[in-house]
């Protein structure tokens, strides 16, 4: 059959009034399936961050537009942009912006799209509008969810001449249920960050508040213990001691006889001083407290030790703040306390052959911040949950009896204060006193 007797093909000819027809809805067609293929990049981002610039990213390529803003509304129910692309210089911004303030709180107060073609200040519904004309078309589009309004899509065409048509705007409402649901999700999945942050704060929290129960109920029984211990001891112990002197300064004593007699005193001076530190955990009662300026306090505890410090060749780094508030406390017992620690800083570093002791007292906001750093060898990660146990002690036998920072601890939490320490082996360690001024 010849070509051109072949019958016409309506599904197949270009030119036959039945394929013209189509073509609109066909191009429809493909813009929707456009929009919902869009979806997948919009709901794939779960932060509002990363989610409004490909709100906006889309919304250019989809609607064929060259300027885009996205509004939400805040807390006090006002709609804000947050994210925009196409026309930033300063005039067409305030354009922009004018357009939301008026068009767009119209959209969102009547939960309906509008379509504007050119000034909407000539458009009855908008009487006192500002004009703009470098808008020719626009679409302004409320973001609902279930009837709520999250925001609006200001999508805008200045510089194509042919307006955005029903279509355009089918295809508008389409891509904006998708942002709704893609923004909901979003802000659902901040609010869960949030929970789990603050649940996360609330564990740490509640296991700091029960490493401090724990530590509060060590100190509590070594309390009962020195009680009964102190008045079983000391009476005994007096005796031991006074005749220990007593045939000391007799005669007719041997050269062997005397070093044992003077071991027996030595060793009876010593369970002595353990004693002395478990009465000062029986007697947990409040002390005196007066007006306290820990700078003042700290110099003068400095000066007590500076000859040690001379004669170890250790360095010292002091940086005190001046009119720093005071704190209410016992001087007697806080300068305890920055002496043990200076002491501690100065025999570790002793031990690993000299270093630098850097001492740091500010005040921040209400609180007095007193940090005695060091440079020996540290603390292992291992035992740096105990340092604080009463007995725990990481000295050789005879030369500490694992009381000194459980004391410093209980003095400083009967201030109203915390005692923390940093470490890392072979870094050193840093204490840290708090105090509330008053």
């Amino acid at each position: 059959m010849p070509e051109s007797s072949r019958p016409e093909i309506p599904g197949l000819n270009p030119s036959h009034p039945a394929v013209q027809n189509a073509s609109p809805e066909i191009s429809e067609l493909k813009s929707i399936l456009a929009v919902y293929e869009a979806g997948k990049a919009v709901f794939s981002s779960t932060r509002m961050e990363k989610l409004l610039p490909v709100i906006v990213r889309l919304s250019l390529e989809l609607l064929k537009a060259d300027d885009v803003s996205v509004m939400l509304l805040g807390e006090d129910g006002k709609l804000v942009i947050e994210a925009s692309a196409g026309l930033e210089d300063d005039r067409r911004k305030q354009s922009r912006l004018a357009l939301g303030e008026s068009v767009a709180g119209k959209a969102a107060k009547w939960k309906e799209p509008l379509l504007l073609h050119g000034d909407a200040g000539k458009d009855d519904r908008f009487p006192g509008h500002v004009a703009m004309r470098d808008i020719k078309s626009a679409i302004v589009h409320p973001v609902m969810i279930e009837g709520e309004v999250l925001g609006v899509l200001n999508i805008n065409r200045t510089r194509e001449s042919s307006p955005f048509t029903e279509s355009d705007l089918r295809c508008a409402t389409i891509f904006s249920s998708q942002v709704a649901q893609a923004v909901c999700n979003a802000r659902l999945y901040g609010r869960l960050e949030g929970k789990i942050h603050e649940l996360e704060e609330a564990r740490e929290k509640m296991a700091e508040m029960q490493s401090q129960l724990v530590q509060a109920e060590k100190l509590a029984a070594i309390g009962q213990l020195a009680s009964g211990v102190a008045h079983e001891l000391n009476n005994p112990l007096s005796g031991i001691i006074g005749l220990a002197q007593v045939m000391l300064e007799g005669d007719g004593l041997t050269g062997q006889q005397k070093e044992d007699l003077e071991t027996i005193h030595a060793q009876s001076q010593r369970c002595r001083y353990i004693i002395q530190n478990l009465l000062a955990f029986s007697r947990r009662n409040k002390s005196d407290r007066e007006p306290v300026d820990v700078g003042v306090l700290l110099n003068a505890t400095l000066r007590l030790v500076q000859y040690d410090f001379t004669t170890s060749g250790i360095k010292m780094l002091v940086d005190i703040k001046e009119a720093m508030t005071p704190v209410s406390g016992n001087a007697s017992q806080l300068e305890q306390v920055f002496l043990n620690l200076i002491t501690n800083a100065r025999q570790s570093m002793e031990d690993s052959g000299g270093g630098t002791l850097k001492v740091n007292a500010h005040q921040s906001g209400g609180m007095i911040l007193v940090s005695v750093s060091d440079t020996g060898p540290g603390i292992a990660p291992d035992i740096i949950s105990r340092i604080f146990d009463p007995f725990f002690t990481t000295k050789p036998v005879g030369k500490g009896t694992g009381l000194g920072l459980s004391i410093s601890h209980g003095i400083v939490e009967q201030h109203g204060g915390g005692l923390s320490v940093k470490s890392e082996p072979g870094q050193g360690a840093t204490f840290t006193v708090e105090l509330p001024c008053i």
